[in-house]
């Protein structure tokens, strides 16, 4: 957790409202070290298929994506 010694904590936000999007994305920055977002199904698991990523923590994820 952010301002906590040790390795930063990931966190990536997959939704397609963009409105959700960035709120999450700006009320999670506060806990999280990196906040990742996308706003398609097929691109966050292009981002989580990318070599030598690190992995993330937690992943907040819409239930219904377009693209998934």
């Amino acid at each position: 957790m952010k301002g906590v010694p040790g390795p930063e904590t990931r966190l990536l936000v997959v939704e397609d409202n963009r409105a959700l999007r960035v709120g999450m994305a700006r009320a999670l920055a506060e806990r999280f070290d990196v906040v990742d977002v996308e706003e398609r199904g097929d691109a966050a698991l292009a981002r989580l298929r990318e070599p030598g990523l690190e992995p993330y923590d937690v992943i907040v994820t819409d239930l219904r994506m377009p693209g998934a």
